[in-house]
């Protein structure tokens, strides 16, 4: 199986690209806040992952959507030290939070699965918070 999945700040990449690849057979699986898990159902609440929203966005329709998967802060922040540390990738807190989510969906999927998701952004610009600031 082929999958694609990513966090949401105003939902249009995740809408956009199951527009492109699920007519395809693409399994597309979107990432929120696990403390603030909206779209789940979820109450608002706070978070440390910048640029997700928390919320249910106007661009959001579930219907494009196989699985939402909530993570947790402290494992974007682990894994987002992890890819700094281990594999050379300075990235945001999301950019974390989406390999989280790309690694629990391909151990759902098995070892034949092909999963894509996005670094999003540098972590240049997140130099004076979590996780870099604590190093």
């Amino acid at each position: 199986m082929t999958a694609f999945c990513h966090g949401m700040g105003t939902a249009s990449s995740v809408m956009g690209v199951s527009d492109a690849l699920k007519p395809h057979g693409v399994f597309i699986q979107a990432h929120e806040p696990a403390g603030s898990a909206a779209i789940r159902g979820g109450e608002r609440g706070t978070f440390l992952i910048q640029g997700w929203t928390g919320f249910v966005m106007p661009h959001w329709y579930s219907e494009k959507v196989d699985h939402v998967e909530p993570i947790d802060d402290d494992e974007a922040l682990e894994m987002t030290r992890r890819l700094a540390l281990e594999d050379g990738v300075f990235a945001g807190i999301s950019t974390g939070a989406n390999v989280v989510g790309a690694h629990r969906l391909s151990e759902r999927l098995g070892p034949d699965a092909v999963v894509v998701t996005l670094a999003v952004d540098t972590g240049f610009k997140y130099m004076s918070v979590s996780p870099y600031a604590d190093a």
